[in-house]
């Protein structure tokens, strides 16, 4: 029999930077439990910190985009198949049993695509399904089955050869637990969210069994996959989903651009340009902003507008603005029978009768797309993302070519806006790097920058809501924050029946997306440190809090502002956060699902998950039952 010990050390510096309320100086898990509970049945990897090259690269690919997470596990599991996946659990519950955890420690963590800081759990197992990541799409039947490892990137890659679309969300490296909570995209107006297209899944449970759900059947197996749909984190590890897919010829992309609110120019050393901006100013923008809203509102199911609103920094010649973003979709769907309700937001039907192939002149209007050409027709996947400023060779306004003395603008605005001057340079000097990624995806998915989100639901912004959050990208502390809205209403709003998913009246999902770069002095020096000199601190640190603690008042400053002004519908599972908010986790999670649900909720908790293995996430429980 294999006897080792795992240790897990960290500084007491480090540990109070991370808000532990008490000092663990070493976690132990005994070779006699892992030989007991997984032995030569295992068949994934077992990764120990003494193994430091190998254990450190499989925490560095969970924690992904969030490398600010300090979170270390005791030990890395990387199943090879779903039997693996079962073995674990019943590690975990063993763990338990054996007291190798107390009641507040969470026993496991899970990671996909490694989106969340709750994927790496602190002194605990990380259960990392990146193997778990086949995809297979059956055109005949309509449906794509995706491993619980895959990533939304996997699946539409899958599906797109098939000539059919998933309803996922539209970031291609975000894994399945976010769509197993919800599941917002491009899809949304027209076929609902993924929980609702969500048709079975294979689910390892906290005892160890695996359970293979399809709708229709027995009743215990039905109220499983109820809490799937919005709640499945908390329930099991899902280590297979099977969407639906529906047919697509491509998709039209637009972008519009429009500076809301130009601002003068800050004195050197001054916080930025919201230091020069006032209620007037702000009361200035609102009218563009409304009238954006009112026509991505007015919509028919197959077309939406996600936009970005943010700071652009100045060019040559040029001051720095309030810029707004659109990003304009229609879809080139045949949905002759998948969808056919009405809108709340406009009435228009998603049938393709009603269905136009580009925008009208009003919509285009308001949306600051260039009147005099057609939005171009091609793939559905990959979605664009269009940042704030335009690259070089692409017009602000209208997507053109722009004059060589706007390139040349475009190619050295390094301004920071920041009011942190610790973080200016760095984030000035990631700026250019950082740029590029955003023309793809989101810049929370590069190695460049940290990030920390709050998502949010509203359905009706109006001049209210508008004034929240121009004022907030008017204070955001670095260049690289700013504020999406992911377009929903539609097909989102008809509640269904048999998904635990909470909020249904919104028109947009707000997300307060805040990034910064990290202090140059530790980003290089992270890159070949591992095991235990992952936590020794760094002259940077103290500079990394700093701008940390900024960012994440930031956001949680412009979440917590909707709330208080009533403009908030609900919150999203998926940003629930108890790690960095214990304070106000449970709040939010009864804000996600509301009572009736959570009362559901709680007693299936109970029958399923008696030993609470399953709370890394979010507490749908107490920490000890």
């Amino acid at each position: 029999m294999c006897r080792f010990r795992l240790h897990v050390h960290f500084t007491v510096a480090h540990l109070l930077s991370i808000g532990l309320k008490r000092l663990f100086t070493c976690v132990l898990i005994h070779g006699d439990l892992i030989a007991d509970c997984l032995s030569s049945r295992f068949e994934g990897d077992v990764l120990r910190p003494s193994e430091s090259a190998d254990f450190s690269a499989a925490v560095a690919l969970a924690r992904g985009c969030n490398n600010c997470s300090p979170s270390k596990p005791a030990v890395v599991l990387v199943p090879s198949h779903a039997q693996d996946v079962c073995l674990a659990m019943q590690f975990a519950a063993e763990g338990v049993r054996r007291s190798v955890w107390d009641g507040d420690t969470p026993p496991l963590a899970v990671c996909g695509g490694g989106h969340s800081e709750l994927c790496v759990v602190n002194g605990g197992i990380l259960l990392h399904l990146k193997r778990l990541n086949a995809v297979a799409c059956d055109p005949r039947a309509g449906t794509v089955t995706a491993g619980g490892g895959a990533t939304f990137g996997h699946i539409m890659e899958a599906t797109t050869e098939h000539g059919l679309v998933a309803p996922t969300g539209t970031y291609p490296t975000v894994g399945v637990g976010a769509l197993i909570g919800g599941g917002v995209g491009r899809l949304t107006r027209s076929c609902g969210l993924s929980v609702d297209n969500l048709v079975g899944c294979d689910l390892a449970l906290p005892d160890g069994s695996l359970r293979s759900l399809r709708a229709g059947g027995a009743p215990e197996d039905e109220e499983l996959l109820w809490a799937v749909r919005g709640c499945g984190c908390q329930f099991g590890v899902v280590t297979s989903v099977t969407l639906r897919a529906f047919p697509v010829s491509g998709a039209r992309y637009g972008c519009g651009r429009a500076a809301v609110l130009t601002l003068a120019a800050a004195n050197e050393g001054a916080a930025g340009p919201a230091s020069s901006a006032g209620a007037d100013d702000v009361a200035a923008a609102l009218p563009a902003l409304i009238r954006a809203e009112a026509a991505a509102r007015a919509l028919p199911a197959n077309q939406s507008v996600d936009m970005v609103l943010g700071c652009a920094p100045p060019g040559v010649g040029m001051p720095p603005a309030l810029m707004l973003v659109t990003m304009p979709c229609v879809l080139l769907l045949q949905l002759a029978e998948s969808t056919g309700t009405q809108s709340d937001a406009g009435g228009a039907s998603s049938s393709p009768a009603a269905a136009a192939e580009d925008l009208g002149p009003e919509a285009r209007w308001a949306l600051n797309v260039p009147l005099d050409s057609p939005m171009p027709a091609g793939a559905y996947w990959p979605i664009p993302f269009h940042p704030l400023t335009a690259p070089p060779g692409e017009d602000a306004a209208a997507g053109g070519p722009s004059p060589p003395e706007e390139e040349e603008a475009a190619a050295s605005s390094t301004a920071s806006l920041t009011a942190s001057s610790a973080v200016a340079s760095a984030a000035a000097s990631a700026s250019a790097s950082a740029q590029e990624v955003a023309s793809t995806e989101l810049l929370q998915t590069s190695d460049a920058v940290r990030s920390y989100v709050r998502q949010i639901f509203v359905d009706d912004l109006g001049g209210a809501g508008w004034a929240i959050l121009a004022r907030a990208a008017l204070s955001a502390p670095s260049p690289l924050c700013s504020i999406v809205l992911q377009h929903g209403g539609g097909a989102c709003r008809v509640a269904c029946g048999d998904a635990s998913f909470g909020c249904r009246r919104w028109e947009y999902s707000v997300l307060f997306m805040a990034l910064w770069a990290p202090p140059q002095e530790q980003h290089e020096g992270d890159e070949g440190r591992g095991g235990e000199e992952q936590g020794r601190e760094t002259p940077a640190d103290s500079v990394d809090d700093e701008a940390r603690s900024a960012n994440m008042a930031w956001a949680d400053g412009g979440w917590q502002e909707l709330v208080r002004a009533g403009l908030a519908t609900g919150a999203y599972a998926v940003d629930i956060n108890p790690f960095r908010r214990p304070g106000t986790a449970a709040e939010e999670v009864e804000l996600a699902f509301g009572r009736e649900r959570l009362e559901r909720l709680r007693a299936l908790k109970c029958a399923v998950d008696p030993q609470n293995l399953l709370r890394s996430s979010w507490p749908l429980l107490a920490a000890t039952v």
